[in-house]
């Protein structure tokens, strides 16, 4: 049976395999001028390890938790299908979304303290020293207005508002 979609609505996070990424992919190889809203849970591609730039023309991009309604999805499909993408279907790019001021390398060793390793075995993954994990994770700290001296744990903390962040609902 022959495809020939006009758009196409997916999740990024779709289990294990394949994820909406991949699935847009081999969509857009056989139509290329298919449109695509990727509605998903993540601040930013980033988040599944993409580059942004995987969010291409005929895209749009948005957060669950941003919407109000069902018919902001349905202004993002025709918005896509009539090539009239605005600021407002592309979340990803929101200046003000959960770590949207983190580097690739801060959100990558963000999600390591989120997955519960420790400075030795991230500076083993990444191939760096401990001291440099250990700078890394202190400005990260920073930047979430974490404050290490304060009573609690500063990683449980980080972890905390990562998976507010990236998992708002589950």
């Amino acid at each position: 049976m022959a495809n020939d979609p006009d758009g196409l609505v997916v999740d990024i996070e779709l289990g294990p395999g394949p994820d909406g990424f991949d699935f847009a992919t081999a969509i857009t190889k056989e139509n290329p001028e298919v449109a695509i809203v990727f509605l998903t849970n993540l601040p930013d591609p980033r988040h599944a390890g993409r580059d942004s730039k995987v969010i291409g023309k005929h895209t749009a991009y948005l957060r669950k938790s941003n919407l109000i309604d069902a018919n902001q999805l349905i202004d993002a499909l025709n918005a896509v299908l009539t090539d009239q993408i605005t600021d407002k279907h592309r979340h990803d790019l929101d200046a003000d979304r959960p770590f949207g001021s983190f580097s690739k390398k801060q959100l990558e060793v963000m999600q390591q303290i989120a997955e519960g390793l420790t400075n030795q075995q991230i500076s083993e993954i990444r191939g760096t020293s401990v001291r440099a994990v250990e700078g890394m994770v202190s400005r990260i700290f920073e930047q979430l207005g974490i404050d290490v001296h304060a009573s609690g744990n500063a990683r449980v903390e980080a972890t905390k508002k990562f998976l507010i962040a990236t998992r708002p609902g589950e």
